[in-house]
């Protein structure tokens, strides 16, 4: 008996040592592979310039507050493709989901994507699982089972068409428990929503503080010219006042110092009134020779009132330092373009309101002393009518182009004279006087 027993306890040992290695091999099948959609190696995306370009969305909030990792990728071009490396823990079939997100706006199958990997494709697939399920958020589509090597692969994600909305790749997740389903988000983090408001960054330039004037001169009362303290039109004026650029080609200089590179909003404070169409008052602007574009500089005619107003003219790329800019005068109209003020700024969203600044130090008007009115003596008059010069002057030869107003002295007697000489003298004088006139 006991040697049966022995016999049998070995018989169990034998078994328990060869069922060891399957069992190992049982503990290995459940591998993994999680790949956050922000973590790609290669993003080739078209960029027009459109806010819907394909992108990284880091902290979308506007998606809800349960994405994987730190955020998703917007994909939304055709063609538009994502690059990303794995790694296969293990040779065997793995079961690829993806977690996606959409709503209920948009139709089936306009978030289509295309899955390849190491340039093999694996197959085309609706990244919408919320759409599937009549809901608005971020969910699991289960797409295919995949033979995978143990080892390094290179997996592409690519939308199949442009469409009216985007696929957003969340997480893609890789399981050999083919009957593995993932549940909610991987990992989660809030790293990128720290929102750090940038400092906004502001250039004023004064539409008289120009550093040359290039302006044709005719002699005209409208040839152009910078307008001090213009109170006929009105009170407001930026600055010191404005510059009436009156003919066409008529171009202002201006060197203006940008703080910081970026996108900056342009807006010209300008003057207009009723009287005149629009178009009259059109200037093109460039910076360092580039054209920024013509614009009408009748905000207050667009208003339908009469005075200052500021024009949005457009959004320009800038870069930190020194540059120059020009305001040309597009045509010589009925009416010129007033250049107030000009305004640059780093909020696209902000709004100039008023003048920036106000002076009235150009207004202070200094009275200048009168010239003393001087007589002169007429060697035509004789003694008893004369013309004469106060104190300290004198006007030998007769009435000179001093005299302004000739005073006659009363009669001294009432001794018949003879009216030749008086006559001769007043129409001497009489003639200074219409002279001086004129002038």
């Amino acid at each position: 008996m006991e040697k049966q027993f022995k016999t049998i306890c070995l018989v169990a040992l034998v078994l328990m040592v060869i069922t060891l290695p399957a069992a190992a091999a049982i503990q290995q099948v459940n591998q993994k592979i999680i790949v956050e959609g922000e973590k790609y190696i290669n993003a080739d995306v078209q960029k027009t310039g459109a806010e819907w370009d394909s992108s990284e969305e880091k902290c979308p909030t506007w998606r809800g507050t349960d994405w994987s990792g730190t955020g998703d990728y917007y994909l939304s071009h055709g063609g538009d493709t994502l690059t990303y490396a794995i790694n296969a823990p293990a040779t065997g079939k793995y079961i690829m989901w993806m977690r996606d997100w959409s709503d209920t706006l948009h139709a089936a199958g306009d978030r289509q994507v295309t899955i390849k990997i190491d340039g093999a494709t694996i197959g085309t697939y609706d990244a919408a699982s919320s759409f599937s399920k009549g809901t608005t958020g971020y969910g699991w589509d289960k797409f295919t089972t995949v033979d995978l090597g143990a080892g390094s692969h290179i997996l592409t994600i690519t939308k199949k068409d442009t469409t009216s909305s985007a696929a957003i790749i969340d997480a893609l997740w890789f399981s050999t428990d083919l009957t593995e389903i993932p549940q909610g988000y991987f990992s989660h983090s809030t790293e990128y929503c720290t929102v750090t408001t940038p400092t906004i960054q502001t250039l004023i330039v004064e539409g008289e503080n120009y550093i040359n004037a290039n302006v044709l001169k005719t002699g005209a009362e409208w040839d152009s010219s910078e307008e001090k303290c213009p109170t006929w039109r009105g009170s407001d004026w930026s600055g010191t006042g404005d510059y009436y650029l009156s003919h066409g080609g008529d171009t202002l200089t201006y060197a203006i110092n940008i703080p910081a590179t970026g996108k900056y909003v342009m807006w010209m404070r300008d003057w207009s009134d009723t009287n005149h169409a629009a178009g009259d008052r059109q200037v093109t602007i460039a910076i360092d020779g580039a054209t920024v574009g013509t614009y009408d500089a009748a905000s207050s005619f667009n208003k339908g009132t009469t005075g200052y107003g500021w024009d949005k003219l457009t959004t320009v790329d800038l870069s930190s330092g020194s540059h120059t800019m020009t305001i040309t005068k597009k045509a010589t109209t009925s009416s010129a373009a007033i250049i107030d003020a000009l305004w640059f700024s780093s909020d696209l969203n902000a709004v100039p309101a008023g003048p920036i600044s106000h002076s009235t130090s150009l207004c202070t008007v200094t009275t200048q002393t009168s010239l003393p009115v001087v007589y002169c003596t007429a060697p035509a008059c004789d003694g008893r009518l004369g013309y004469t010069c106060p104190p300290g002057r004198t006007c030998s030869g007769g009435c000179g182009l001093e005299c302004i107003t000739p005073t006659p002295l009363p009669k001294t007697t009432s001794s018949p004279i003879s009216p030749a000489p008086i006559l001769g003298a007043l129409g001497i004088c009489g003639i200074i006087i219409g002279v001086l006139k004129r002038r």
